[in-house]
């Protein structure tokens, strides 16, 4: 088989996967707010530019490769960078409607966190003030499965009402920072 054949045969892979990751965002959000529950408190909006650019460039990508052959390995790598790109674009843009606490879980910058996954809260020990390392507009959550996640708000009062919203919701993790 020639080199344009396995190309092309790649770039239509990528495209496939590409289109499918964008088709299920609604599906994936309408699953993960089930999970949610009710929302508690909703956080306002970001803008979606940064996602919406990185979506783009993944698609220029792809189509890069309909132009110029940068070899077997360097195309592969160029088609998961792009899926990669489409992935984390279309979590951040599904779910920015939907920031906020929820009976389950914290939604945020593309994630869902569960409480019953979160292990430790930094931000509610005193430890991690005293070494002025709190950034008042972050929260930092350390879980089981996904190392730290940082959510960041918009001003340090919806962080705080975020914090003290979900202390509410699920009391032992007071207990955890």
């Amino acid at each position: 088989m020639n080199s344009f054949k396995v190309r092309l045969i790649l770039i239509c892979i990528s495209a496939f996967v590409y289109a499918g990751i964008l088709i299920s965002m609604p599906f994936r959000t309408k699953k993960i707010l089930v999970k949610a529950g009710k929302t508690v408190v909703s956080i306002k909006k970001k803008q979606l530019v940064i996602p919406a650019l990185i979506i783009i460039c993944s698609a220029v990508l792809i189509a890069l490769l309909l132009i110029r052959d940068f070899g077997f390995v360097i195309n592969v790598v160029v088609c998961l960078v792009a899926i990669l790109g489409v992935s984390m674009g279309s979590a951040e843009a599904a779910l920015n409607n939907c920031s906020g606490v929820y009976e389950n879980g914290l939604i945020g910058g593309g994630h869902y966190l569960p409480f019953s996954e979160i292990y430790a809260v930094p931000t509610l020990s005193s430890e991690t003030e005293e070494l002025g390392e709190s950034d008042p507009c972050v929260l930092r959550v350390v879980t089981n499965k996904k190392g730290t996640v940082s959510f960041l708000y918009s001003s340090p009062e919806e962080c705080a009402a975020v914090t003290e919203t979900m202390l509410k919701l699920a009391p032992n993790l007071n207990h955890l920072g």
